[in-house]
């Protein structure tokens, strides 16, 4: 059977396992015309996902190799169906038909929860052949898991990632921001280490910034980067400027790349970063920023580790770790009428908290807890944060029950609980969970 009445076939099993493609073929004055269906070997998992109604992202990308700092275009779709129509190289992408001759196309296909947008499973394909430039009928079958390490050895597997920020999107989706404008300042790659923690870290939130300082002070230049795949391609540009300023970057900076764990980039807790080592000039574009994250995988597999093990208490309460002078201790409670909104495999956060609600300490997260749940904050307890400044100053005591992690909302389907102020030393304090933020 040659190739293009084997492609005709797939076409027809894919149409038949998921319906019509989504839209209209696109009119051909677009560089590439094609379809993005699931393989035979993935139909009936892709299937399952798209019937449960899960939301889908899909990004492509062209390129001139089948290395992402080759791409040329990229384009996404945040609400896209399976199979899909797409074109490529029309508006900001039209001199794919005038300086190419053939590319490669890549794709990567996410599915999120709805409302919660909490990554369920990711997706790739790509073409193994160039396509050539005016192709109407080009089809990039979805042919493995994300996570699948058997595809990076075949042929012209996508090398370092399967996007590029330093490209300007095609199209930007309705309601969402596009690429930001204005020239690249700073561009390179992201990294973790170990390599391991690579996809664990896909659903943590990563920002890359620019400042003066090396250690503090006001970000010139920042660019949150959701669900990012590591190695991550980055670019900040001039549009990437914080709020208060529009002058273009003209100095020197340190550029900086931080597991962002609070949202908040002044946070002493988000101590897994990487910085450059001395300020850059603007228009370099490569640099390679690697954050160790070694400490924190440990501590999530201690955390899992513990989660299993037997309660100290006949009520179901674990007893609490000891270090240092006690700050605050009690109880976590799960309303009865709430129990039903607990999301499968939840984590319960515990954090203390000034008396304006600024952050002073995280303690190690509890995988899949029992209610009532026993805590003891003391000085020596927190896996992150800085601490209690002041022994005097009162404190509030914050818990978080949730499967998206320390930052989720009560839209999210967390639940959550925050104390009044209290003095330190406190005992026996009571944190109820509630479904309102």
């Amino acid at each position: 059977m040659n190739h293009r009445k084997l492609t005709a076939l797939l076409l027809v099993l894919g149409a038949s396992m998921f319906g019509a493609c989504s839209g209209e073929k696109p009119a051909q004055d677009y560089a590439v015309v094609g379809k993005v269906t699931p393989a035979p070997n993935l139909a009936a998992s892709l299937r399952r996902m798209v019937q449960a109604g899960y939301d889908v992202r899909v990004v492509m990308t062209a390129r001139t190799s089948p290395k992402v700092e080759d791409v040329i275009l990229q384009r996404r779709w945040i609400k896209g169906t399976l199979p899909l129509a797409f074109g490529l190289g029309k508006g900001r992408g039209s001199r794919l038909k005038t300086k190419y001759s053939s590319v490669y196309l890549t794709v990567l296909v996410d599915f999120l929860v709805p409302q919660t947008g909490r990554l369920a499973k990711s997706y790739v394909g790509w073409t193994p052949e160039p396509v050539a430039i005016g192709s109407d009928d080009v089809t990039v079958f979805l042919s493995h898991e994300l996570e699948d390490e058997s595809a990076k050895s075949l042929r012209n597997y996508p090398e370092g990632g399967w996007y590029n920020w330093e490209v300007r999107e095609e199209a930007v989706p309705p309601g969402v921001s596009g690429s930001s404008r204005g020239p690249v300042v700073f561009a390179g790659t992201v990294d973790v280490k170990p390599e391991s923690a690579r996809m664990q870290l896909r659903g943590v939130n990563l920002m890359v910034l620019a400042r003066e300082r090396k250690d503090r002070g006001f970000p010139e230049l920042i660019k949150p980067v959701e669900l990012p795949i590591y190695p991550l391609r980055f670019a900040l540009r001039q549009g990437d400027r914080q709020a208060g300023g529009d002058e273009d970057i003209t100095t020197p900076k340190f550029v900086e790349a931080i597991i962002d764990l609070d949202g908040n980039v002044e946070t002493k807790e988000d101590r897994y970063r990487a910085v450059t080592s001395e300020q850059v000039k603007p228009g370099t574009k490569d640099l390679h920023l690697v954050i160790d994250v070694s400490q924190l995988m440990e501590k999530v597999n201690q955390a899992r580790a513990g989660a299993s093990a037997p309660s100290d208490h006949a009520s179901g309460m674990r007893k609490p770790v000891e270090s240092g002078r006690v700050l605050v201790s009690g109880v976590v409670e799960l309303p009865k009428n709430l129990e039903p909104k607990v999301q499968p495999g939840s984590t319960l956060f515990l954090s203390l908290r000034d008396e304006q609600g600024k952050l002073l300490m995280v303690l190690q997260p509890v995988a899949s807890p029992e209610f009532p749940y026993a805590y003891k904050i003391t000085e020596g307890s927190g896996v992150m944060g800085a601490g209690v400044p002041d022994a005097k100053a009162k404190v509030r005591v914050k818990a978080l029950l949730s499967n998206r992690g320390a930052m989720a909302k009560a839209k999210d389907g967390a639940l959550i609980a925050v104390s009044k102020p209290v003095e330190q030393g406190t005992t026996g304090l009571t944190l109820r969970l509630s479904d309102k933020d």
